[in-house]
């Protein structure tokens, strides 16, 4: 029977496979979703049905005085809703149905089981006792002593059990006294709540807000809590307002037992006409154990304003130095010694690009004014940016501006240029090319004082060095079998020389050079300094080899490099203290291993031997074990020579289907301390993730540790609390993935 603008009719089913009661959205649900009756079969499935009328079928019809009666595979349709039962009882005076004796209903991801039912299609209304629900968006399922619908988004319900676990054994439940979903703002409010975990209650709320999609809204978060040795119980209550669609803030209130009530605010954005950006900022009254009020201030900011212009900023103040060892922050792990603030101002060309910053740092370290950092005020970066074009000239440029600025001794200006030709020889069995720089560089000086003059300092000393380069390589390759599997074997020769002239460079101030790290890239560096206050003179020549075992695909198995600076005369270039020697007609040699294996293992090796003194000077070996994403181990070893030497051991490996254990431990060997010592453990189901945490830190010098626990908690489909403790294991784990 149909009634409606399309009329009527009487028909009986028959078998129509696409009318199921479609439930295979659930197959992802805990449990593999409720488990409805066999949907009937329809005839009405066949054809193409008017969303305006109602539709009846079942095996038997009665129809007397304005009342039908359907029983066996009663079935009603309007639309998207679809309403099963034993038996179904329509009053065409007031569109009424009555469903009794196992009542299925769907419509939009919505799916209902029960025993009793009334609905109204005319008006979008319906009614259930005592049912089973099940919400496919969020893979969320419960029972009702009573469900109410109204329209296609809205629904409450009365002494609910809800969960997003398998119901028949469920992680997390909720039991509330009453609930409403509205699924087109994507909100559930659910009123007299008792949380279960593994069936035991562990919280009490009057009123609880969940999500029931990635939909942001206002509200409370879930609390952080966690204890610390220096802060004591802490506990933070954080408050999100979703203020637009692209922009928001996440107020807070932080307590700590052994320091006070902190405020905390951050806010973000994104637009299209400032670009993207954050600001936060955290105060502390009187902190109990630092006696003093403190603060930190955080502005991040990037913007492309034109198709070829942008710029950068980053500013961050704290009240004191020690603040992010006591109080900590989402920047504490890359902040040390000092918090580097800049602004940057890019552009880019078809072929040059021009940077402008200015940059200066806030030292968290108790330095002497002398030994702190030049701030940049500003700094003008210009260079070209045009490909290599081969066998033929090429003409490169870098320009350098810069102001330096500190409170303490020698200041000025330095401006640098530096122009390039090269005439590069490339094909597939090697290259050779062979380039000339000039190095033209002026200082304009602010002496410290008449001293600085008598002694026969300079206010605008100026240097011009030319430089050659030949660097060559020839390419050899064979295929071989090793263990049955095809690779390709080559061997890479290189030779790499450099002429610099020697040029007296003592009366030039050290703004922002250093003698740069010696390691295996850098045997091919035309300049012996990071920075441009040194140019080093030299006369030497880089012998190098690689070696490379390549899979058929181009995959890299393994590779074995070596190389060594042959030098034809001494250094005559250096910085105030320098302690390398000078003399030396060789270098360090240095050799790297890198092997990955098929089991899934990576191998890392270096070392750095002094062939003067017969011994090592820096070396390191790590390995590194990952089957899959839910496993890894590491293990590593490093040593420099008067500096360091220590030892990191690192994994996350799974216990059993859902529990996993994570840890580090990062001994330093000269000095006898632990670094860094953690465990953490971690259970994740298809519907609750918890992460936990206990470690013990260098917290300033050897005999200062630190020690805390915070934890992580996930109902997936309700809500997450915790402070980044999957964060926490992908800074320290080499490797970590959270695997959901």
């Amino acid at each position: 029977m149909a009634i409606g603008s399309g009329g009527s009719f009487l028909s009986h089913p028959a078998f129509a496979q696409n009318a199921a009661l479609d439930t295979t959205g659930f197959a992802g649900l805990c449990g593999g979703g409720l488990h409805f009756p066999p949907p009937l079969e329809s005839t009405a499935a066949d054809k193409d049905l008017d969303p305006d009328t109602l539709y009846l079928e079942a095996d038997n019809a009665e129809n007397a005085d304005g009342i039908s009666t359907l029983s066996g595979r009663a079935t009603a349709i309007k639309g998207a809703k679809r309403l099963e039962a034993d038996r179904l009882r329509y009053g065409q005076s007031d569109d009424r149905l009555d469903a009794t004796g196992n009542v299925r209903f769907k419509n939009e991801g919505l799916f209902i089981t029960g025993e009793r039912a009334n609905a109204r299609f005319d008006i979008d209304r319906a009614g259930f006792e005592n049912a089973d629900f099940a919400l496919q968006a969020i893979q969320g399922q419960g029972h009702a002593a009573e469900i109410a619908i109204e329209g296609d988004e809205r629904l409450e319900a009365k002494e609910v059990d809800y969960t997003t676990c398998d119901p028949s054994n469920p992680e997390w439940r909720m039991r509330a006294n009453r609930v409403e979903l509205d699924r087109k703002d994507e909100t559930g409010t659910a009123r007299g709540v008792r949380l279960d975990l593994f069936d035991i209650p562990v919280l009490y709320l009057p009123y609880l807000e969940f999500p029931l999609g990635d939909r942001r809204r206002s509200g409370f978060l879930t609390p952080d809590i966690g204890t610390s040795s220096g802060g004591g119980l802490d506990i933070r209550i954080p408050y999100y307002l979703n203020l637009a669609a692209n922009y928001d803030a996440t107020l807070a209130i932080r307590t700590m037992s052994r320091r006070g009530v902190q405020a905390q605010g951050e806010f973000r954005f994104l637009t299209q006409g400032f670009g993207t950006g954050r600001i936060s900022a955290n105060y502390l009254p009187k902190d109990r154990k630092y006696d003093d009020d403190r603060g930190l201030i955080d502005l991040e900011h990037r913007h492309r304003w034109k198709e070829r212009w942008s710029s950068d900023l980053r500013f961050a103040d704290v009240t004191d130095n020690d603040y992010f060892e006591d109080l900590g922050s989402e920047r504490s792990h890359s902040a040390r010694g000092a918090i580097e603030r800049h602004f940057d101002l890019r552009y880019r060309g078809d072929s040059w690009s021009a940077r402008a910053r200015v940059q200066d740092y806030r030292i968290l370290e108790n330095l002497a004014p002398e030994d702190h950092p030049f701030a940049r005020l500003p700094q003008v970066l210009l260079q070209t940016r045009g490909f290599e074009r081969n066998r033929r000239i090429n003409i490169q440029a870098q320009a350098e501006f810069v102001r330096f600025e500190r409170s303490t001794g020698i200041t000025g200006s330095r401006t640098d240029l530096q122009p390039t030709l090269s005439w590069p020889f490339r094909n597939a069995w090697g290259f050779l090319v062979p380039k000339a720089t000039l190095h033209l560089t002026r200082y304009e000086l602010d002496l410290e004082s008449d001293l600085d003059s008598r002694e026969g300092k300079q206010s605008n000393p100026s240097r011009t060095i030319p430089a050659f380069s030949l660097d060559s390589g020839l390419f050899f390759e064979r295929e071989m079998v090793i263990g049955g599997a095809g690779m390709i074997h080559t061997i890479e020769p290189r030779l790499h020389y450099l002429r610099v002239p020697y040029k007296d460079q003592d009366d030039l101030p050290v703004f922002d050079t250093a003698l740069a790290d010696f390691r295996f890239s850098r045997l091919f560096r035309e300049n012996r300094f990071s920075g441009r206050d040194r140019i080093g003179d030299a006369d030497r020549l880089t012998l190098a080899i690689t070696s490379r075992l390549l899979a058929p695909d181009g995959q890299e198995n393994l590779r074995l490099s070596a190389g060594q600076i042959r030098y034809f005369r001494d250094r005559l270039v250096h910085l105030p203290n320098e302690s390398e020697s000078s003399i030396d007609r060789r270098s360090d040699l240095i050799a790297e291993v890198i092997a990955q294996t098929p089991s899934n293992w990576q191998l890392r090796a270096g070392v750095r031997y002094d062939p003067h003194r017969d011994r090592t000077a820096r070396s390191s070996l790590a390995a590194h074990y990952r089957p899959d994403r839910r496993r890894i181990a590491n293990a590593a070893w490093h040593f420099a020579r008067d500096q360091h030497e220590q030892i990191d051991l690192s994994f996350a490996w799974p216990i059993d289907g859902k529990w996993r254990a994570m840890g580090r431990w990062n001994y330093s060997l000269d000095h006898r301390t632990e670094i860094e010592t953690f465990g953490g453990l971690e259970y994740a189901s298809c519907c609750l993730a918890f992460r936990t945490v206990a470690r013990r830190f260098l917290n300033g010098d050897a005999d200062d540790h630190s020690t805390g626990i915070f934890f992580q908690l996930e109902l997936k489909g309700l809500g997450g609390a915790g402070r980044g403790a999957d964060d926490f294991f992908e800074r320290n784990i080499p490797g970590y993935e959270d695997p959901r």
